[in-house]
């Protein structure tokens, strides 16, 4: 066994050093002249040393060859990076497209849909709330935050039917003066004054002071 693996790594080591020297036979096989004169310039003679000259040339040749394919792997790597460059550029230029795109047709569909109507400082003033309105307004707002009425404690404490209430109610509930809480009272919802109820109480009572 330890014969025939001597056997094998002499064959590899014969077979590396033949291919090593190959390129320098086929230049000096093929080249003789032009190996002659390279070989005088450097001072020696090709007769007096061949295989040295083979080794130089086939020396020459691999590391020829180790910088060529080291120049053309830096070259696939680089061009490969702006391959990728562009790449990115192009998706991401696809992608801002689509963006815009579906942007677009977001801002004309809301633009065509009916926008839901909200309770401003500028709209305010345009809502017509009676003095039964504001009465229960006020009033509801006397509990302070957090306190719910109905309209049967309302209508007792305003000597008013709780249908007269509930009425008033129902339109301060339509523009978000009240919100409505859980529970009820004899069968009637519970309420409590929104946000946007103790902003208009406040501006409508600063107007009231003024005037």
């Amino acid at each position: 066994m330890t014969r025939e693996w001597q056997v094998a790594i002499n064959d590899f080591a014969i077979a590396a050093y033949e291919t090593f020297l190959s390129p320098g036979k086929l230049v000096l096989n093929h080249l003789p002249a032009r190996a002659q004169a390279l070989l005088q310039h450097a001072g020696a003679s090709a007769q007096a040393n061949p295989d040295l000259l083979s080794a130089l040339v086939s020396l020459l040749f691999w590391l020829l060859l180790v910088w060529f394919l080291w120049k053309s792997f830096r070259l696939v790597a680089e061009l490969a990076w702006y391959l990728r460059i562009a790449a990115r550029i192009f998706a991401f230029r696809i992608a801002r497209g689509f963006h815009n795109f579906f942007a677009a047709i977001l801002r004309d569909f809301r633009r065509i849909m009916p926008r839901r109507r909200s309770i401003g400082g500028s709209q305010l003033g345009e809502v017509n709330f009676d003095n039964l309105d504001l009465t229960v307004l006020r009033t509801s707002a006397r509990l302070g935050p957090g306190f719910a009425t109905s309209a049967p404690d309302l209508a007792m404490e305003l000597a008013l039917r709780p249908a007269q209430v509930q009425q008033s109610l129902d339109k301060l509930r339509k523009y978000q003066m009240l919100d409505v809480v859980i529970g009820s009272s004899d069968g009637y919802d519970n309420y409590r004054v929104s946000p946007s109820g103790s902003a208009f109480l406040a501006s409508w009572l600063r107007q009231e002071r003024r005037a």
